[in-house]
């Protein structure tokens, strides 16, 4: 018999959420016809308001309808500067998605992926009985739990940078991939 091709993230709602990588920085980008940043075609979907990082990508080649919440400089946690006390800085500094972020993501998303950890390598990394978001693991338990809770039917994905993140941080966000049972790409 004839065999459909049926691809199964077509139609499909799929929420980005990250920093600079998900979102993309291309500061120094300079197109051929000597255009930068959100007015160069080549790196920017004028359409769908966002840079042609790995999402775009993704979404545009299986139909997908994109959702991203990535902001550059961004945290899973609050920053080290708020924690210490640092003056001036607000508990919103570096936009930490577990602060508020995280309640934004539509409740019908089918897929979820989630790439955090490479700006705050300063931050106390904490243990997985953590339950506030002064440490990263803390602040992917409050995450994590609200997703699982709330959009049961979600697949979840947690995208390990592979960049400028140590050991530490590594073998933290699998561990805590792990603990919660939500698949990773490292």
């Amino acid at each position: 018999g004839n065999l459909a091709n049926v691809n199964v993230l077509n139609g499909k709602k799929w929420v980005a959420c990250g920093d600079s990588y998900t979102a993309g920085d291309f500061s120094d980008y300079v197109d051929e016809n000597g255009l930068s940043g959100k007015n160069s075609p080549v790196i920017y979907d004028s359409e769908m308001e966002m840079y042609k990082t790995y999402p775009w990508w993704i979404a545009k080649r299986n139909n997908m309808d994109l959702v991203c919440d990535a902001i550059g400089g961004s945290t899973m946690a609050l920053s080290i500067e708020y924690v210490r006390g640092d003056n001036g800085v607000s508990e919103s500094y570096r936009s930490p998605f577990s602060l508020n972020r995280y309640k934004n993501v539509p409740a019908d998303a089918d897929y979820i992926t989630l790439m955090f950890g490479l700006n705050e390598e300063k931050s106390a990394i904490g243990s997985l009985t953590d339950k506030d978001n002064r440490t990263v693991i803390g602040a992917w338990n409050i995450v994590l739990e609200y997703f699982l809770t709330n959009m049961p039917y979600a697949k979840i994905g947690i995208i390990i940078p592979d960049s400028w993140t140590s050991q530490k941080m590594h073998d933290a966000l699998v561990s805590v991939a792990e603990y919660w049972g939500v698949p990773y790409l490292d």
